[in-house]
């Protein structure tokens, strides 16, 4: 089945962002590999998902994104 942007945006919205200051080696390693996920599929979808990305990070540095915000952007 071939992946969409509506596919990345749904991994980009359940993401932990911060799994990488995690002290605990299980969430750091589901962090790590949910990104390589995410990675790949960026890779896959071309422009479009870089721009995906690119807008989703924005916003999380924006601090435009909360928890609520990620439910909302989701849709």
């Amino acid at each position: 089945m071939k992946k969409t942007l509506q596919d990345l945006k749904k991994l980009l919205s359940t993401h932990d962002f911060y799994y990488s200051y995690s002290d605990d080696h299980d969430s750091y390693k589901k962090g790590s590999e949910e990104m390589d996920v995410i990675r790949s599929l960026i890779k896959e979808l071309g422009k479009p998902g870089e721009d995906l990305y690119a807008e989703y990070i924005k916003k999380i540095e924006a601090g435009e994104l909360s928890v609520d915000g990620i439910k909302e952007w989701q849709v």
